[in-house]
């Protein structure tokens, strides 16, 4: 795997597994977060910039790379006014993958997604209060996750089916005495340590992660900027 696509999983890391979460986006009142990503490939140096889109809910509406847009999301209702189905699009407006959601009477819900490309289901199942708990990305692969007592994401880590035979994903992540996360450490198939920096008012602003792929060390320097709903 090349350093810029661990680039892209890196930033995928932020919106499902990072320090905020949709409540949290929209406590911030965060319309936007830009990634501005800094590595070398080959060793050229390169720079992208992805940004992710979020509605007064906190719910990620739309990702682009530089000025191409990746994906859009439409969420449609229950008559609770909580979430049911969740299409996103491609940028040519064709759809990509679909989420239903089901909720139980304790608050706790799941997550089915259909991915149309790669022709996969993957299961998600939370807490009422929006923590991932389980993922199943096929019928071979789970991802368990665990919190401490304080309700922080301490480890995410594959538990392998009788036959699977895929990527191992373990992470652990590390917080300061103020609840914030300022370090990941991948001990998977693909190990890197991320650590990350926050300004005064508690918002990400940096992260560096160093590696090694193919013998090959590396070290990625990503910024971030945001705009905010008025």
């Amino acid at each position: 795997m090349k350093p810029f696509l661990t680039v892209i999983l890196l930033f995928t890391s932020l919106l499902f597994y990072g320090q905020h979460t949709p409540n949290e986006f929209k406590k911030f009142r965060i319309a936007s977060a830009a990634e501005t990503c800094s590595f070398k490939e080959d060793g050229v140096p390169q720079k992208f910039t992805y940004t992710a889109y979020y509605d007064r809910n906190g719910n990620d509406t739309a990702y682009y790379h530089d000025e191409l847009c990746i994906y859009r999301k439409i969420y449609t209702l229950d008559e609770n006014n909580r979430i049911a189905m969740l299409i996103m699009y491609d940028k040519d407006g064709k759809e990509r993958e679909k989420t239903e959601y089901t909720y139980e009477a304790n608050g706790d819900y799941s997550t089915k997604s259909y991915h149309k490309l790669f022709d996969a289901v993957t299961i998600k199942w939370f807490d009422k209060t929006d923590r991932l708990l389980k993922e199943q990305r096929d019928e071979e692969t789970t991802l368990i996750y665990d919190y401490n007592s304080k309700g922080q994401l301490i480890q995410v880590k594959t538990k392998p089916g009788p036959n699977s035979k895929g990527e191992i994903e373990h992470l652990k992540y590390t917080y300061n005495n103020k609840g914030q996360r300022i370090k990941e450490q991948s001990l998977g198939t693909y190990p890197w340590v991320k650590t990350l920096f926050y300004d005064a008012k508690g918002m990400l602003t940096k992260t560096i992660t160093t590696g090694k792929e193919a013998g090959v060390a590396y070290t990625n320097t990503n910024t971030y900027q945001y705009t905010f709903w008025k």
